[in-house]
């Protein structure tokens, strides 16, 4: 039996997400699918912009099989622990044969050649990392250089991307928690994609659902949906939050 694991916030889910569940399904040729999440609050410390109930709904009615919540300890930390937290999560499951992610990339093997060096740091890779910070590089640039140093060549911008940097903290974690968990990645090109594959609508009964909930269903129906949250005074109970088609 193939179970995939995909590491999403989902805030909100859109038409990507669900195309991305579809494509898992497909690659991996799995029997189920789990997607684990992030709570009531997210990566960058805001809070979500509908409640995680509501979110995970979404998700199963749009062809995840189990969703399950990441700590909020590792979902609101950086994107080391918050990937740490989330393949942790999998992998006690037992169950789970593989990983599914997107990226900017689309080369597997980059990866795990960037994580298995940044899973177990050698000396000199130690080495060529303080000798950039100390030359007055940011710590992303000394972290590129030292990685070329490596033997790891034409990496560009390969981790200032969010989607990139993340893979590669699943696949570090993979090897430090020693899973025998399978990763696959995928180049995204949502927005094209979903375009040429006629992405079928929301189900009737999850939009159904929604207008239940009174959640607006347009921006299943787009490729992306632009939203602002944004707090104020550093109070919760003052925040505004804007839904823009």
């Amino acid at each position: 039996m193939k179970i995939t694991g995909i590491v999403a916030e989902y805030n909100p889910f859109h038409n990507g997400h669900a195309y991305q569940i579809k494509k898992a399904r497909e690659v991996t040729g799995c029997d189920y699918c789990i997607a684990v999440i992030s709570g009531d609050f997210v990566q960058r410390g805001e809070v979500a912009v509908f409640s995680k109930y509501l979110r995970t709904k979404m998700a199963l009615l749009c062809g995840a099989d189990l969703v399950l919540e990441i700590p909020s300890i590792f979902a609101v930390s950086s994107a080391e622990d918050f990937a740490a937290g989330a393949v942790a999560l999998l992998d006690q499951l037992g169950v789970v044969t593989h990983l599914c992610f997107g990226s900017e990339m689309g080369e597997s093997e980059r990866f795990m050649e960037t994580a298995a060096i940044l899973a177990d740091e050698p000396d000199s890779f130690s080495t060529k990392l303080k000798e950039g910070l100390s030359e007055g590089l940011s710590w992303p640039q000394a972290r590129v250089r030292a990685l070329e140093a490596e033997g790891i060549s034409d990496l560009g911008n390969f981790l200032e991307t969010p989607n990139n940097l993340l893979g590669v903290e699943y696949c570090k974690a993979l090897i430090r928690q020693k899973s025998p968990i399978l990763f696959y990645e995928r180049e995204m090109d949502t927005t094209a994609r979903i375009l040429q594959e006629n992405l079928p609508p929301l189900p009737l009964s999850a939009e159904k659902s929604l207008k239940k909930n009174r959640i607006f269903p347009f921006f299943y129906r787009r490729c992306l949906m632009k939203y602002v949250l944004s707090l104020r005074q550093k109070s919760l109970c003052s925040r505004k939050i804007c839904l823009i088609c």
